[in-house]
């Protein structure tokens, strides 16, 4: 039998005017990538990372994972930065898993400072969200909660317990089932009694990121959706959360950046 690879379907269903919404075409151009003869699915990654000896990393972790998908290829695609990153995602491809840092030079303009901006703008812009992977070198645990309660990942490791074996299993752990991978340091994590404590939402992170600048109260007004009074209640609760003496804002800043909140 002939083989008839599934980008040639596509390309006759777009020639014949059978599917015209261009979301739907992105959907379909994931879907029947595939060879009649021996169904084969080209699993589509984003790895977003700045470090290019990680990067290599991950890409030998995928060239080895792939003997446990024998009926998948793996294309994997780069980005170094939030905006490469966003830029891709809005691009034509539809990705099955991304591999995300959450340290990452920012994308101000479009208001994307880390890679949990990232996973945030994920939910709401995607119609089919990519299962995603976090691994950070992040340790503080209350940084590791706000990341486990704001993303929900499908698998999160800390780059101090994870290796190369361990990030493989999270791979085939998330891809092949519904059931997310924790690394024993993420895990210890959330068996702790974190239930009352408060998070920082995108806004909180958007502040502490302003401030960092040297943002005045009345900038942080024209950029945030609050007026003086609240700014300044916000700024307080950053405080107190943080565990800084209140109005000394470099020693906030510090332990923001210490804690990975910006």
């Amino acid at each position: 039998m002939q083989i008839k690879r599934g980008e040639e379907f596509l390309e006759n269903l777009i020639s014949a005017n059978a599917v015209t919404n261009g979301e739907n075409l992105k959907v379909i151009a994931s879907e029947v990538d595939f060879e009649i003869d021996g169904v084969t699915k080209d699993l589509k990654v984003l790895i977003i990372e700045d470090h290019d000896l990680i990067i290599e990393a991950y890409e030998l972790i995928f060239n080895n994972t792939s003997d446990s998908f024998p009926n998948n290829s793996f294309t994997v695609h780069i980005a170094k930065s939030c905006r490469e990153a966003i830029l891709k995602l809005k691009g034509k491809n539809v990705y099955d898993i991304i591999l995300l840092d959450i340290r990452l030079p920012p994308y101000p303009e479009a208001s994307i400072y880390s890679g949990e901006d990232i996973s945030l703008w994920i939910d709401k812009k995607l119609s089919i969200r990519p299962k995603i992977i976090i691994n950070t070198t992040f340790d503080d645990d209350y940084r590791l909660y706000n990341l486990y309660k704001n993303v929900n990942p499908d698998g999160f490791l800390t780059k101090y317990d994870a290796n190369s074996k361990l990030l493989s299993k999270a791979i085939v752990t998330v891809l092949d089932s519904t059931t997310p991978f924790y690394s024993n340091k993420v895990l210890e994590m959330i068996r702790k009694n974190f239930t009352n404590k408060e998070i920082l939402d995108d806004i909180d992170r958007k502040m502490l990121y302003l401030l960092s600048l040297g943002a005045t109260v009345n900038y942080l007004v024209s950029q945030l959706p609050y007026g003086k009074t609240s700014i300044e209640k916000k700024k307080k609760a950053l405080f107190e959360f943080l565990d800084v003496p209140d109005k000394d804002l470099r020693a906030l800043i510090e332990e923001a950046r210490r804690r990975g909140f910006i």
